[in-house]
């Protein structure tokens, strides 16, 4: 077509040159996701949406169901390490052992709201209460307590003082009302019980060694019983006699332990009669099998374990099991 004819058919000759243009201009592609490899995530306790930390020392937070980009957090300058979300979803915990920070983030806002200096080896050395008003930290004598929305530091916990021997703090949990923190030491034989309030120490339980490859402790939803994670064991601790409630034992390879939501329920797969409890000095075996990987479900208040079958044997390990919404494994 010559551009006589062009000039004849003034709107297809626009459109022509509006195309030609744009096809010789470049593009500018903004990424969305992470520029580098991904080292941890963790869903909301909704699970509505779920963080990303990357080695690009960036944090994602994104809706799970629309795979949406809601907030990037910038502020580590390095590899981030650990990530939890409070129990609300409010906020978020991060910390890094490169940049020896640990930061408290506003997942709403995306702001950072301040940050502390991590100290020693432990790679969690930060929580927040479940009312999410107050956070611990790890200081290198015994552990702090800040006010989340002033930022300002308002008391603390000196365990080396009252441990004696200096030994390391393991893991730290608050209780679901509030008043008492929970405070696993170095040689997971003691765990001491403060009153946050008044920063006093109430309770000193003795911890069997039976406890192998420890992971973490947490309150009973009634706050009445202490528990302990570990890679091989899951125990119960009455805070009030100090006595060991219920054990269940277990050898899995490949899957985490799972507790319900509510606290009731437990569950594990594993294999060689992984599943027994221990109360009132009884020892009880449910399973009746050995190398077994079909998930075994224990009721913390009945004490009664069962092996959960399918219509088929199960032939490869179980590497992940969860409770939905409603509490159906």
């Amino acid at each position: 077509m010559g551009l006589e004819k062009l000039y004849r058919f003034p709107l297809i000759a626009l459109l022509l040159l509006a195309e030609a243009g744009f096809a010789q201009q470049p593009r500018l592609v903004v990424p969305v996701g992470h520029t580098d490899g991904i080292l941890e995530a963790q869903f909301s306790p909704n699970g509505k949406s779920i963080a990303t930390a990357s080695f690009d020392q960036t944090i994602k937070i994104w809706d799970v169901a629309t795979g949406r980009l809601l907030q990037t957090l910038y502020g580590h300058k390095a590899t981030i390490t650990t990530l939890s979300f409070s129990h609300g979803g409010r906020y978020l915990l991060s910390g890094s052992a490169e940049d020896s920070s640990t930061r408290l983030w506003n997942t709403e806002t995306g702001k950072e709201i301040f940050q502390l200096k991590r100290t020693g080896y432990m790679k969690e050395q930060a929580w927040l209460s479940p009312d999410e008003k107050k956070l611990f930290a790890l200081d290198g004598k015994g552990i702090t307590m800040w006010d989340v929305l002033t930022a300002r530091q308002i008391g603390g916990f000196n365990t080396g003082n009252e441990r004696g021997d200096g030994s390391s703090i393991q893991a730290v949990a608050a209780s679901h009302d509030g008043k008492e923190l929970a405070v696993m030491m170095g040689y997971y034989d003691s765990i001491l019980i403060w009153n946050i309030q008044s920063q006093q120490l109430v309770k000193k339980l003795g911890v069997h060694n039976e406890i192998y490859g420890f992971k973490e402790i947490s309150f009973s939803p009634d706050d009445k019983l202490i528990y302990i994670f570990s890679s091989g064991n899951f125990n119960g601790i009455d805070i009030a006699s100090g006595k060991r409630k219920f054990s269940i034992d277990y050898s899995s390879e490949l899957m985490e332990p799972l507790l319900s939501k509510e606290g009731r329920y437990f569950c594990v797969a594993g294999q060689y009669k992984p599943y027994s409890i221990i109360g009132n000095d009884t020892v009880q075996n449910n399973s009746g099998e050995s190398n077994i990987y079909q998930p075994a479900i224990t009721d913390l208040q009945t004490g009664v374990t069962k092996l959960l079958k399918g219509d088929g044997p199960t032939e490869g390990r179980i590497r992940a099991v969860c409770f939905d919404k409603a509490g159906t494994l």
